[in-house]
């Protein structure tokens, strides 16, 4: 039940930042894990200013482009909604 509950968190976020991002990175996930990764020449800038929107609204995610994100069931669904909220504000 819990992989369950983990696969359907990661799979919102994931899914949000797909639309967040559209072609600009690539979104992997795999169960509860999942990592963003902008293309282009600028992809560790463009990484680090949507860091540091998330971070200035109360989100932590990984902090390099190159890290994966872990979501875990102490994650609630308020806090699924309020990242998706804020990725979706970028």
């Amino acid at each position: 039940e819990i992989y369950a509950r983990l696969e359907k968190k990661t799979r919102r976020l994931a899914d949000t930042a797909r639309t967040v991002w559209g072609d600009r990175a690539d979104v992997v996930r795999i169960g509860s894990l999942m990592s963003i990764h902008p293309k282009g020449d600028d992809a560790q800038s463009v990484f680090a200013h949507w860091y540091s929107h998330l971070l200035d609204r109360g989100i932590y995610v990984a902090p390099s482009r190159f890290e994966a994100m872990f979501v875990s069931d102490a994650h609630t669904e308020s806090d699924i909604d309020k990242t998706c909220e804020v990725m979706s504000a970028y």
